[in-house]
């Protein structure tokens, strides 16, 4: 009878178990649906941008097959907010909402199947392509979102809203923040993801990315004279593009995982921090 009764409830979980993988599997959120990540007018007006630009045809960087996914514009695109914090960690921890952090200026990223990621920016009231990169190998990391993976996490995800990206240039990451089941999350893609700890693609709560970039050196950033405690100088932000940023984060951290992408990005077009990458959003 024991043994009858046991059989019984390993079937019943067995079934439950079925049942939800099943619903996991069919969920497939629709990521232009959230106005903080995509917007359908706008990003009709930044594909034709891209795919017209004349900037691609005079590259000696790409090949044959990126420049046909740019002109048939077989690239994703999405928005973007970028965030100069004078403390990495501190950024994420527990209190204010974190999206009532992030500016609301924006610019527009595409990003091609081959990992071509472009940047298109607002310059005298109209978008425009300002830079582009490619890793060097297949392998590469470009440090942007990756769509399918994203999609991936935030299907695993229940009630989730208000979804939007941000980049953090001193982590060389982007994050997807969104809120799912009335808690905030942040799913990061980062170009070094070795010397940040965080795992591209897997969804975080606020203290786990604070948490794991402590652990790994990130934070004790301030804002500071160069000269002093032997920081490095990043020159320009969003605000104010003759702003000084200091680091020491970990001490050589920076420096390495600079050089990380200097390596992985065959083409580096994309010197946006001195640029104007602004685009009030309506």
């Amino acid at each position: 009878m024991k043994k009858k009764m046991f059989t019984m409830l390993l079937c019943t979980v067995l079934l439950i178990n079925s049942i939800s993988g099943a619903c996991a599997a069919e969920r497939d959120t629709d990521l232009t649906a959230f106005e903080g990540f995509y917007d359908e007018k706008e990003a009709e007006e930044i594909m034709a941008v891209v795919s017209q630009s004349t900037m691609f045809d005079r590259s000696s960087d790409l090949g044959t097959k990126d420049i046909e996914q740019i002109k048939t514009r077989d690239f994703s695109v999405y928005k973007v907010h970028r965030v100069m914090s004078a403390d990495t960690a501190a950024m994420f921890r527990e209190g204010a909402n974190l999206s009532g952090m992030i500016p609301e200026d924006y610019y527009w990223k595409a990003v091609t199947p081959a990992n071509v990621f472009i940047t298109v920016m607002e310059e005298k009231g109209s978008w425009t392509v300002v830079g582009y990169g490619k890793p060097s190998s297949p392998d590469g990391i470009p440090g942007c979102v990756r769509i399918e993976s994203l999609k991936t996490a935030i299907d695993q995800m229940d009630d989730v809203s208000d979804l939007m990206v941000f980049e953090m240039p001193l982590i060389f990451t982007e994050f997807a923040l969104l809120h799912a089941s009335g808690a905030e999350y942040l799913i990061p893609f980062g170009g070094c993801p070795d010397l940040t700890g965080l795992k591209n693609g897997k969804a975080y709560s606020r203290e786990e990315v604070r948490t794991t970039l402590l652990a790994n050196g990130w934070g004790n950033e301030i804002m500071n004279d160069p000269r002093e405690n032997g920081g490095i100088l990043l020159s320009g932000n969003d605000t104010n593009p003759d702003a000084e940023v200091q680091s020491r984060a970990g001490g050589l951290l920076i420096p390495l995982c600079a050089a990380a992408v200097g390596a992985a990005i065959l083409t580096a077009y994309t010197v946006i921090s001195q640029r104007k990458t602004k685009r009030q959003k309506v």
